[in-house]
């Protein structure tokens, strides 16, 4: 699942969350997962534009819990670290725990840094979008929880 924070005073880097039951280690393991599902042509225009909508998402993507544990510890919860370190409100916290509570991986990415600006807002402003990425997402994890 994709979670878009729109209150955060990050949301100019185009910041997203994405929760997950599997740890990304080699994105471009995921990426060609990913692909795989999208159904298109080897080699075809679809696929190439496939995998510019869905790279920079798992390469831009890091894990907080990860981070929060080996440099962050001297904040007193995991909810502190994200309020201080990203600046986000109390509301958009509860929201990605609440969401996160079935997930065990919470990543966080901003995708100013891997991508164009103009992708980076199609994912903030087209929940249509947001819900394929969540769909694709879903189904990566339901298919690597066995």
């Amino acid at each position: 699942m994709i979670f878009i924070p729109h209150n955060s005073i990050e949301s100019y880097n185009y910041c997203y969350f994405l929760l997950s039951h599997i740890e990304i280690n080699d994105p471009n393991f995921f990426i060609e997962l990913a692909l795989s599902k999208t159904e298109t042509t080897s080699n075809s225009y679809g696929e190439q534009l496939s995998k510019q909508l869905v790279s920079p998402i798992f390469n831009c993507a890091y894990d907080l819990k990860k981070e929060y544990e080996n440099f962050y510890l001297e904040y007193e919860s995991f909810e502190k670290f994200l309020y201080n370190k990203y600046l986000m409100d109390e509301n958009e916290i509860y929201s990605i725990l609440s969401k996160s509570e079935n997930h065990s991986y919470i990543y966080y990415g901003a995708l100013k840094n891997g991508m164009s600006y103009n992708l980076g807002g199609v994912l903030h402003t087209d929940e249509i979008y947001q819900k394929i990425i969540s769909k694709l997402i879903g189904d990566l994890d339901n298919e690597n929880k066995n």
